[in-house]
């Protein structure tokens, strides 16, 4: 998928975190940026730690990954959203939302189960599988 429109809205939406708001499944969360801290049932470790340093998301800062909050390692998502801040350090927001969009188009689903929120993303365990699940899409 190439829709301008559909790439620039996940671009606009992903999370400090890594999380990608607008493919989440929620339909009363307007997402981490655009809702305000009343709005949201949560208030993260990694959303909280980047508006006192200024940071846009964790991809800005040279801690990451910390190791705390989102990306504790007790957390199943952690691999999942370490790659994707990592593939937004490296290739930037609008690609990691190009490569999603494609990838979604390819059949890989960004949540699959939304009672858990997990998908495809959430298969492996090992980052650089995960980034390059995301950068290649699926193997033929």
């Amino acid at each position: 998928m190439s829709d301008p429109e559909y790439i620039g809205r996940i671009a606009r939406s992903i999370a400090p975190c890594g999380l990608v708001c607008a493919l989440c499944g929620k339909p009363s969360c307007k997402g981490c940026r655009e809702s305000t801290d009343a709005e949201l049932s949560c208030l993260c470790r990694q959303r909280t730690c980047c508006r006192e340093k200024g940071f846009s998301g964790c991809w800005e800062c040279p801690l990451f990954p910390c190791g705390e909050g989102m990306f504790s390692s007790a957390r199943s998502s952690s691999r999942r959203l370490t790659a994707f801040v990592r593939c937004v350090r490296e290739d930037g927001a609008d690609a990691l939302a190009s490569y999603l969009a494609a990838n979604e188009a390819q059949g890989l689903l960004y949540h699959r189960d939304t009672v858990h929120f997990t998908g495809d993303y959430d298969i492996s365990e090992d980052e650089a599988e995960i980034l390059r699940l995301l950068r290649e899409g699926p193997k033929p």
